[in-house]
């Protein structure tokens, strides 16, 4: 992991003899807390920079890959290849246990004010509402995306731009209702593998 000031760079690597290093040199994303620390999502682990403490802090998951982290508050979520979790957090790292919010492989989460999205590597989502009695989860897109849905963005209009590991880029209503559906046969894509 990098860190620019302006001025020059720091680079922090895995050093096996320190406990306080981050914990792979092999980064899955980076995703920043509402208190300003860097999560680093990697196979097997999270590594959290304590932006304070200028230390890491090492998750580890022995049988799980850790591909995104989004934040709900002080509630980060977080896709693995086995799972969608949730745990509490506060500006010092992990504050509770692991809760199961999804059984399935999933490869990616969004979030905003009405609720989760989940992505799947079946190229499923589902949404899990905030503001409900009911926080389970319901499918509200399937089938028709041939590929795993990488990244999640929330457009400002309410739509669900997702984007895929061979399927190209689509676009969804906040309700599951495809809008738009962009590859290499139909826009200037240079590619059906789209991340972001």
């Amino acid at each position: 992991m990098n860190r620019y000031d302006g001025h020059s760079f720091d680079v922090f690597r895995n050093n096996p003899a320190d406990s306080c290093s981050i914990a792979s040199n092999y980064i899955n994303r980076l995703a920043a807390d509402p208190y300003g620390n860097i999560w680093a999502t990697m196979p097997n682990c999270i590594s959290l920079y304590d932006v304070a403490l200028e230390k890491f802090t090492n998750y580890h998951f022995p049988q799980e890959s850790i591909w995104n982290m989004v934040f709900d508050g002080n509630r980060a979520i977080v896709a693995t290849n086995r799972r969608t979790i949730s745990f509490t957090i506060d500006e010092h790292g992990k504050t509770g246990p692991e809760q199961t919010i999804l059984a399935v492989s999933s490869k990616s989460v969004a979030c905003n004010e009405n609720g989760i999205y989940i992505g799947t590597n079946d190229g499923s989502i589902y949404f899990i509402p905030l503001m409900s009695d009911s926080q389970r989860a319901r499918k509200i897109f399937s089938a028709r995306i041939a590929a795993p849905v990488f990244s999640i963005l929330n457009a400002p209009n309410g739509n669900i731009y997702l984007a895929t590991e061979g399927d190209g880029l689509y676009l969804i209503s906040e309700s599951g209702e495809m809008l738009k559906h962009w590859n290499t046969d139909n826009s200037p894509l240079l590619s059906n593998y789209v991340r972001c």
